[in-house]
C-alpha cells in the first residue's frame, strides 16, 4: 500500500519528509500506514519498527500492556485522545485539534509529554485514512507554568512593565473568581479581640453536653 502511495504521487514522499512536525497516516484502528522522519524521531524508533503497528505500540504508550490484545483494548483506551481524534475524523467532524498528555515508556522509565494532536480524514487511493499531526508543547507548557512573582508584594508580572495582583491574574488568565476571608493567624494578629470572642464561642459550644 505504501509503495502505491509513492508511485501515484511523485511529490508525496518529499512533501511528507520535509514537514518538521511528526506526521502519521493511520487507519481506523490506529495502525500506522506511513510516517515521516520527524515522527520516527519523536518515537525514537526506525520506520521499520513502527509501520503496521498500532499507535500505542509504536509510541510505547504505558497502557499498551493493560490488555493482552494490546493498544485499543485496555480500560484506558476509551479515553485515548489519539483514538478519539481518529474516530471523530472518520465520523465526518471538522478537523480535530486536541491537547493531550502522553505517558510513554522509555528505558524502563515513564516519561510525560504535552502534545497537540490534529486529525484530518484523507482519502488515499480510495481508502479512508486519517492524517495525524503531533506538536510537542512540553517545554512551552513548562515555561508557561513558571509565573514571575515579586518577592516583596507578591504581584505577578504580566509583561516587562506591567504587574498585577495574584487575584487579578487568575481571574483574567484562568476565569477564576475569589472570595475573601481571614486565616486564624491573621485574625489573631490584626483583630485579637474578635479572635478571642470567636475562640471563646467555639470553646463554649464544644463544652456543651
Amino acid at each position: 500500500m505504501l509503495q502505491a502511495f509513492e508511485d501515484n504521487g511523485p511529490y508525496y514522499r518529499n512533501l511528507l519528509d520535509a514537514m518538521p512536525m511528526p506526521i502519521m497516516l493511520v487507519d481506523d484502528d490506529l495502525t500506522l500506514v506511513d510516517l515521516n522522519p520527524a515522527a520516527s524521531e519523536m518515537m525514537q524508533k526506525t520506520k521499520s519498527e513502527t509501520l503496521r503497528k498500532r499507535g500505542g505500540e509504536a509510541m510505547s504508550c504505558v497502557h499498551m500492556i493493560d490488555s493482552p490484545a494490546g493498544c485499543g483494548a485496555g480500560p484506558h483506551c476509551r479515553d485515548c485522545d489519539v483514538r478519539n481524534s481518529v474516530r471523530d475524523a472518520n465520523s465526518g467532524k471538522a478537523v480535530q485539534r486536541r491537547r493531550s498528555q502522553f505517558e510513554v515508556l522509555h528505558d524502563g522509565h515513564v516519561g510525560r509529554r504535552d502534545i497537540l494532536i490534529t486529525a484530518s480524514p484523507v482519502d488515499v487511493l480510495g481508502r479512508q485514512l486519517v492524517l495525524l499531526i503531533f506538536e510537542d508543547i512540553t517545554e512551552m507548557t513548562k515555561l508557561r507554568s513558571l509565573i514571575p512573582m515579586c518577592s516583596h508584594c507578591r504581584r505577578v508580572r504580566i509583561d516587562e512593565e506591567y504587574w498585577q495582583s495574584v487575584e487579578q491574574y487568575l481571574e483574567t488568565q484562568h476565569a477564576t473568581s475569589f472570595t475573601h476571608g481571614l486565616c486564624q493567624e491573621c485574625l489573631q494578629t490584626f483583630y485579637p479581640t474578635v479572635s478571642e470572642r470567636i475562640l471563646a464561642k467555639r470553646n463554649g459550644e464544644s463544652n456543651k453536653p
